[in-house]
């Protein structure tokens, strides 16, 4: 990790990321204009860029991660992460290093969009889908990552609560499936 970090800083390596180019672009058109968009999981911040990048001007973005440290101290990810989010000068954006519960027990404020790309075990997700959805604005969005099976796990968590909702839950609605990204809509 730490030669990623010395060679990101140089400008030899670009920052990491675990979506298409495709996954990306879908999840720019749903911010469009956002005025809250909350992201769970950021890894090195370059789906917040893009998230930033899109919303409303006045807008807000909720970065939600613990950015572990490691055994000096010091957060690889989080750092790199920083320096994307200050590629972009659109809307605010605040780093939340937390767990996803902690933050959304605590949470107030109507969502445009979540995207949920944390920890892919099932109790996980199942765990911020339950925590989350009641604060998302009646035809707001949320994007499950590693949701679709392509090359994608179909035991993993993000797969089988994307179902579930699907099946049980008449007041969110398929959007768009792009790579194994699925966006869901939540009813007025």
């Amino acid at each position: 990790m730490l030669a990623h970090w010395l060679l990101y800083h140089l400008g030899l390596q670009e920052a990491r990321t675990q979506t298409t180019s495709q996954e990306r672009r879908a999840l720019a058109e749903f911010a469009a204009g956002a005025s809250c968009v909350v992201e769970v999981g950021v890894f090195e911040g370059v789906t917040s860029r893009i998230l930033r990048r899109a919303m409303a001007p006045n807008g807000v973005l909720y970065c939600i991660d613990p950015f572990p440290t490691g055994r000096i101290g010091f957060s690889y990810g989080l750092s790199i992460t920083n320096r994307e989010l200050r590629k972009e000068s659109n809307a605010s954006c605040r780093i939340l290093r937390n767990r996803s519960l902690a933050v959304a027990a605590e949470w107030h404020e109507p969502i445009d969009l979540i995207f949920i790309d944390a920890d892919h075990e099932y109790a996980a997700v199942r765990a911020d889908w339950n925590a989350w959805k009641a604060h998302v604005k009646p035809g707001g969005w949320i994007g499950f990552h590693d949701s679709q099976i392509v090359g994608v796990d179909p035991a993993m968590g993000p797969v089988q609560v994307v179902r579930e909702i699907v099946s049980v839950e008449p007041d969110y609605s398929v959007a768009t499936v792009v790579d194994s990204l699925t966006v869901l809509r939540r009813g007025a």
